[in-house]
């Protein structure tokens, strides 16, 4: 396998890392120069009129340059986030992934890691997977760790009659009633 990335969008991430060090390569010059101003007008304050005017020139451009830098923080978070989720879908045999196996994995809650897979995946960092039923909260993975494309199959439940999708030769479970409900083999 040497190392391949299957369920990240390899384009996305070598984006996101460009556009985050662009913007701290940007940044943290002026929101040094705009601390170091901040400090000048400071203890200028009292001396001079012309140092509240400068003081929010250099409270503007901090402001500015700070909001770039949690950016660029953002983008890093996301990359390691869907990195987190890449290494874990890649040890998985079987492509379905219950949120409570990954919440227990990461030390969070299960809603927070659902929240997390569906903004990387609705921002495009994830790719190959979907969450199957928000209620069930089961992950399903499109490519197993063999790069062997899956099929899926929407299958009837026998007991209630819900539409399910089911990875083909695969048995889930009815988010509704709960019964068996395998796809055909």
């Amino acid at each position: 396998k040497g190392g391949e990335i299957l369920f990240v969008s390899k384009r996305k991430m070598l984006l996101s890392k460009i556009v985050a060090v662009l913007l701290l390569i940007l940044s943290a010059p002026w929101v040094f120069l705009s601390i170091v101003g901040l400090g000048l007008s400071i203890s200028r304050l009292f001396g001079s009129a012309s140092a509240g005017e400068d003081l929010s020139v250099a409270i503007g451009i901090l402001l500015f340059f700070g909001l770039l830098v949690v950016w660029a923080v953002v983008l890093f978070r996301r990359i390691s986030a869907a990195t987190r989720f890449n290494t874990f879908f890649e040890l998985d045999a079987d492509g379905i992934l219950p949120v409570e196996q990954l919440a227990a994995s990461f030390g969070k809650p299960a809603d927070a890691v659902a929240k997390s897979f569906q903004m990387l995946l609705k921002h495009g960092y994830l790719v190959n997977c979907v969450m199957q039923n928000p209620d069930a909260l089961q992950i399903v993975l499109y490519r197993n760790g063999n790069n062997i494309k899956e099929r899926m199959d929407v299958c009837c439940c026998p007991s209630c009659g819900a539409s399910v999708t089911v990875r083909h030769g695969f048995v889930a479970v009815c988010p509704y009633c709960h019964s068996d409900i395998s796809s055909s083999k």
